[in-house]
C-alpha cells in the first residue's frame, strides 16, 4: 500500500507498507483496514480529538501486528494513563508541541521521571 507523504509519520515514514498473511484473504483485510484508518479523518481534524485519534491509532498497530506486543502495551498504559485524560478532548488542530510540554511538566511535578 502507497502511504502519501503527509500520512507518513503514522508509519513511522514508511513510503510504503506491505501485510502478510497465510491467506490472501487475510493479508488484503489488514491491509483495507490499514488503508481506511489511514484516511478515516483526513480533512476533518477539527473535529477529531487526540483521545479516539490515538484509540484508533494503537487499534491499527494491534491489528497490523507492526510492534511488539510488550510495546503495544506500553504504548497503550502511557495513551489511557496519561496522554489520554490531559491531551484526549483536544481537537487535532490544537495539539501542539507545547501542550506535550506542559504535560511533561505537570507529570514532572508529581515526582515522574523520564521513564514514568
Amino acid at each position: 500500500m502507497y502511504v502519501p507523504v503527509k500520512l507518513r509519520h503514522l508509519y513511522n515514514g514508511q513510503q510504503s507498507v506491505s501485510f502478510y498473511h497465510k491467506l490472501e484473504g487475510k493479508a488484503i483485510e489488514k491491509r483495507d483496514i490499514a488503508e481506511r484508518d489511514m484516511y478515516e479523518g483526513r480533512g476533518q481534524s477539527r473535529s477529531v480529538t487526540f483521545g479516539p485519534y490515538l484509540k484508533r491509532w494503537l487499534k491499527t498497530l494491534e491489528t497490523l501486528g507492526s510492534v511488539a506486543e510488550r510495546t503495544l502495551q506500553d504504548y497503550r498504559y502511557w495513551a489511557e494513563r496519561h496522554l489520554i485524560p490531559n491531551l484526549g478532548t483536544l481537537p487535532l488542530d490544537d495539539l501542539s508541541a507545547e501542550e506535550f510540554d506542559l504535560l511533561y511538566v505537570t507529570l514532572a511535578r508529581r515526582g515522574m521521571g523520564a521513564r514514568g
